[in-house]
């Protein structure tokens, strides 16, 4: 398998560890509303194996407080092989952010056709 393709020496690809850390949040939060993934614009970036999966989380209990990315790094043991980096947003900012009102970093995009 080839790391220029998503994929780690493991096995997971970046969709597949996606779809595991939503699990494990919906685990610690059960009230997380959706959580759906972001990529980059730039398939060819977004494949490297230093670029972060990246989530998009729409939670009750967090605050309205607009886009801010919170970078964590990988933990092989519970099956996370690539960093990541959540954005946790508020349900009353969703529509902002799906309508474009509320704008991700440059050069990112959220998969909304596609929940976690």
């Amino acid at each position: 398998m080839s790391v220029l393709s998503g994929e780690t020496t493991s096995g997971s690809s970046k969709q597949e560890v996606a779809a595991r850390l939503a699990n494990a949040h919906r685990q610690v939060e059960p009230e997380i509303a959706a959580i759906y993934r972001i990529v980059l614009d730039d398939p060819s970036k977004e494949n490297a194996p230093n670029e972060p999966v990246k989530l998009l989380e729409v939670n009750p209990n967090s605050s309205a407080s607009g886009i801010i990315p919170v970078g964590l790094p990988a933990h092989a043991p519970s099956g996370i092989f690539f960093p990541s980096t959540i954005v946790e947003i508020h349900p009353s900012e969703f529509d902002a952010v799906r309508n474009g009102t509320t704008r991700l970093p440059d050069g990112w995009r959220c998969q909304f056709d596609h929940q976690l």
